[in-house]
């Protein structure tokens, strides 16, 4: 997130990364930045059903492209895991009917 934030995409700002004396895990505390984040309250608004469009290619569309740019050498590594583990933890994550 940090390294967004320097390249200049909307990102937080990281305020602070825990460390072992901190006694609270592993984690980080960040900027707060106003907007919303519940994609229903999103998209029921009428402007932003309108705007969607337009701001896909714009903005959005910008910031993701931005992303895939940062250099991956300094993008921290990614656990690595086999295909079964993956599957795993996404039928973990989704509701059975």
């Amino acid at each position: 997130m940090q390294l967004a934030h320097d390249a200049g995409l909307p990102s937080p700002r990281v305020m602070h990364v825990l460390t072992p004396e901190d006694e609270l895990g592993t984690g980080f505390i960040m900027q707060r930045i106003e907007g919303e984040t519940i994609a229903r309250k999103i998209l029921a608004r009428r402007a932003v059903r309108q705007e969607r469009a337009r701001s896909w290619r714009g903005s959005s569309a910008a910031s993701i492209a931005g992303i895939h740019g940062l250099p991956a050498s300094k993008l921290p590594k990614l656990r690595e895991m086999t295909r079964d583990q993956g599957n795993r933890r996404s039928r973990a994550r989704i509701p059975q009917l």
